[in-house]
């Protein structure tokens, strides 16, 4: 499927080895995912908090998605603490 992110781990399905996306695993095990188109200015937002946090541009876009949706980001990483005031972090112990 053009365009999502695939697991690099095979998984056994119907005695055929099969490798799911994201999407499709969380479809099995009906996890609470929502998928969110990228657009600009998802990417600009992301881009702007970039420029203001020494984070990784994948969390930058994380928290750009969750300002955007008013999301929930739950993660041990400590580079959130960076904006923990801007967006809802559940932190996860390690």
């Amino acid at each position: 499927m053009e365009g999502e992110e695939h697991f690099t781990e095979s998984k056994k399905v119907d005695s055929h080895k099969k490798t799911l996306t994201f999407k499709e695993e969380a479809e099995i095990f009906r996890l609470p995912v929502e998928f969110v188109e990228t657009d600009w200015d998802l990417i600009r937002e992301a881009a702007m908090i970039k420029s203001q946090y020494p984070m990784a541009f994948a969390d930058c876009f994380a928290a750009a998605v969750a300002q955007h949706t008013d999301a929930l980001i739950m993660t041990g990483d400590p580079e959130f603490k960076l904006i923990e005031d801007q967006v809802k972090i559940q932190w996860i112990n390690k």
